[in-house]
């Protein structure tokens, strides 16, 4: 694997680069995540590294969330960080929500915890938006705990809408906020 990412970093093109570090690096990280993680962590910031990164951190996420999650928390602040925590949470929580849970409680009240939140919310969304609409108002950001809660509210209302719609009037929704919420633009 270290031979195929050592080739895939000499590209010239560069669509042809990330594409081939992104696969080779989500391949390695089937067999060995930490080993490609270093490997990622050692390659140029820009572009490849970031997709490079987040195909590991999906690839690991899938096997040992845990670690994966260990990983990610340490990138530096900034969208390559922000796509491996989103997938990471999203992966964790569609495997093991409770443990999910537990670890993103455990993360400081920053965007890095928005960002997490919002991720593991799209994951449970779709098999128990009841649980995940209950996390929504953890997030700190206006806009980003808007965008969740009315995208657990479409999933809610696709699975269940007799208890979405009831869910909402005992919320207290607003007709606009429903509005929003069943019929996206």
């Amino acid at each position: 694997p270290a031979a195929a990412m050592s080739a895939a970093t000499k590209l010239n093109n560069e669509k042809a680069r990330n594409a081939a570090l992104t696969m080779a690096a989500g391949q390695w990280a089937n067999s060995a995540p930490r080993e490609a993680a270093e490997y990622v962590a050692q390659l140029p910031p820009g572009a490849s590294q970031t997709s490079a990164g987040v195909s590991v951190a999906a690839n690991w996420a899938e096997r040992d969330p845990a670690s994966a999650a260990q990983w990610v928390v340490h990138f530096p602040e900034g969208g390559a960080r922000d796509k491996a925590l989103s997938v990471v949470a999203r992966n964790w929580a569609e495997i093991d929500a409770g443990q999910a849970a537990t670890w993103i409680e455990a993360l400081p009240d920053t965007r890095t915890k928005d960002t997490a939140l919002s991720a593991f919310i799209g994951g449970l969304s779709d098999t128990d938006p009841a649980t995940a609409v209950q996390w929504v108002q953890q997030i700190s950001e206006p806009k980003l705990r808007e965008q969740a809660l009315a995208q657990t509210m479409r999933n809610w209302v696709q699975a269940d809408s007799a208890s979405a719609r009831a869910w909402m009037d005992q919320a207290g929704f607003s007709d606009d906020m429903k509005q929003r919420a069943l019929n996206p633009k």
